[in-house]
């Protein structure tokens, strides 16, 4: 059998029922004052990060050029390495004397 609903069993459950509503409704606004300062936040620190950002910049374009000018100067010593062993491999092969058949050796074979 039901019994009817009584009036005092049925107030404070309607006090918890007003706060959960409160409480929902109140959470979309609360939601949105926290994304906008947390938006705030990171507009702040883009803000203090963009002379970091600037001035990091900078030494890298100085590091750069300093290193590209450290690669030119290596580049133009290989060459004058390359250069001079070229050089050297041209005045050997001058010196040698060629070979007149490829496939002969340089011992002479004698049978008895």
């Amino acid at each position: 059998m039901l019994k009817p609903i009584d009036l005092q069993s049925m107030l404070p459950h309607s006090l918890n029922v007003q706060r959960i509503q409160e409480l929902q409704n109140n959470r979309t606004v609360v939601e949105q004052q926290q994304f906008s300062k947390e938006l705030l936040q990171q507009v702040q620190t883009r803000q203090n990060q963009v002379p970091k950002n600037e001035a990091t910049i900078r030494n890298n374009q100085i590091r750069n050029n300093e290193s590209n000018e450290g690669r030119k100067r290596q580049l133009k010593y290989r060459r004058t390495l390359q250069k001079n062993e070229d050089s050297k491999e041209k005045a050997e092969e001058t010196t040698k004397p060629k070979k007149l058949d490829e496939q002969r050796g340089n011992h002479i074979d004698v049978k008895v």
